[in-house]
């Protein structure tokens, strides 16, 4: 008796304590001395209870029942100090040479309260944040099933909870969202950390978007957060519109200026136009980004523009040019840099035009660069350009085979052209059927 925790009072059927163990001397802070032969309402209880315990007296001594008897509650009592404490007492009664007593196990639960007052304040502190959360929360088994959720707007679910609850997210989801759900859902849990994905779900009010994220909560559970990213979405959407239409822009006052070239020039119409497409294609058989391609296309297109500084008599002289009428040519790359280097472009095109004349060795034109001061997609169009001018026809010689074209650049690989850029170009002729 002595070994518990719990205080074990025991009163005669006038309420007088006659056993009191030592549990119930740590709890109240009164000896056995002190205890014994005290009437217990008098000694422990508050004076609220006192009037309600002396009305069940009569009944219980002559019965041994009472509302207490064999029941648990909870309740307050005084220790010695006149501190008030909470308890929990389940109270049963038993009849000694023809008199009724009350046994009373006494559980003094301060300490269970605070914890019950933390949690709640706990639970409360989450329920505001989730309240001012926009987001949809769900709980999931690790075979994705919904097994909770948490929405502010119960409008923003795709189904009702019903629709949903105790349902794989197969059976709920579209195929498409619903396979992406499920890899995001498994590597979440496989790797340990949040993973997340994007989706987007057919509403009455039309598409939404949203953006999910997997949390591996433990060995059964993953949490899912989702959030609306609509309003991001079409705005990223409109965006990509309008930088699509500005690429178009661009690309069309770009064509208008080599066209321009090629007015001036009628043997070589066309020629930067068959320039850029070989270059693109060399950049991507590279494994370049399309960013990167972008520029190639650009720079490629504008590679001539120098020379509307030459006189359209070279240009479409018949003859071999004389050294100063070469000299000017070769200004045409300088002069090209000078009309360009003011304009914003998201890629370097004027010091790619500038470059495309030069050589790995140094024996290029204008600036003598050599290897690792060229630029790459100066490379790349390097061999684009004197591939695809050998194939063409000039006013001064007539065109070469595309083998003759491809053995020059091949001759001189790694000395005047880049090996990467000459090797992808043959590539692209021989074994992909690369056509201009």
């Amino acid at each position: 008796m002595n070994a518990t925790t719990d205080a074990i009072v025991m009163t005669d059927h006038a309420g007088k304590i006659v056993l009191w163990n030592k549990s119930a001397e740590k709890i109240f802070n009164y000896s056995q001395e002190e205890a014994l032969s005290r009437e217990i309402h008098e000694l422990i209880l508050p004076r609220r209870f006192r009037t309600k315990f002396e009305a069940y007296l009569p009944q219980f001594r002559e019965t041994g029942e009472a509302p207490i008897i064999g029941k648990t509650i909870e309740n307050t009592a005084f220790k010695k100090d006149r501190t008030e404490i909470p308890i929990e007492v389940s109270t049963t009664s038993v009849k000694i040479a023809d008199k009724w007593y009350a046994i009373a196990i006494i559980r003094d639960i301060s300490e269970r309260r605070e914890m019950k007052k933390a949690l709640e304040e706990s639970v409360n502190r989450l329920q505001a944040v989730l309240s001012a959360l926009p987001d949809l929360i769900f709980i999931l088994d690790k075979k994705g099933c919904f097994v909770d959720y948490y929405a502010k707007q119960k409008e923003d679910l795709y189904v009702k909870p019903l629709d949903f609850l105790n349902k794989r997210i197969h059976d709920v989801l579209p195929e498409d969202v619903a396979e992406n759900a499920m890899n995001a859902l498994r590597e979440a849990i496989s790797s340990n950390r949040v993973v997340s994905f994007e989706y987007s779900l057919e509403m009455p009010e039309g598409v939404r978007y949203w953006e999910g994220h997997f949390i591996h909560l433990n060995k059964e559970k993953v949490l899912l957060i989702s959030r609306e990213i609509t309003n991001l979405k079409l705005s990223e959407l409109k965006l990509k519109k309008a930088y699509s239409q500005l690429q178009k822009v661009l690309e069309g006052v770009v064509r208008a200026f080599a066209r321009l070239i090629e007015q001036r020039d009628p043997y070589t119409a066309g020629h930067q136009e068959r320039v850029a497409r070989l270059s693109c294609a060399i950049g991507r058989e590279l494994g370049l980004d399309e960013q990167k391609i972008q520029g190639i296309n650009v720079s490629a297109l504008l590679h001539d523009i120098g020379k509307i500084s030459v006189p359209i008599e070279i240009l479409t002289k018949p003859a071999k040019l004389t050294d100063l009428e070469f000299t000017m040519i070769k200004q045409h790359p300088e002069v090209a840099y000078t009309i360009l280097k003011n304009i914003d472009f998201p890629w370097p095109v004027a010091e790619i035009v500038y470059q495309h004349h030069e050589r790995l060795d140094g024996s290029g034109y204008p600036r003598g660069l050599t290897r690792k001061e060229i630029l790459l997609e100066a490379k790349i169009i390097a061999v684009a350009d004197v591939v695809e001018a050998m194939f063409s026809h000039r006013p001064y010689r007539p065109a070469y085979t595309l083998d003759e074209a491809l053995h020059e650049v091949f001759r001189h690989k790694g000395n005047l052209y880049d090996p990467d850029a000459v090797n992808a170009a043959i590539r692209l002729f021989r074994e992909k059927k690369f056509t201009f």
